[in-house]
């Protein structure tokens, strides 16, 4: 890998965490509702 790459992957390390309240896929999220409900199936 070059540079480039290393430093987008560093990027995206770092900011990943802050994108987890909207990601629609995490059963917590408020962005959506809480759907911890998925959960009790």
């Amino acid at each position: 890998r070059n540079e480039k790459e290393l430093t987008r992957i560093r990027e995206y390390i770092r900011n990943n965490p802050a994108q987890w309240d909207t990601d629609k896929d995490n059963p917590f999220t408020q962005a959506f509702g809480n759907r911890s409900d998925i959960f009790m199936e």
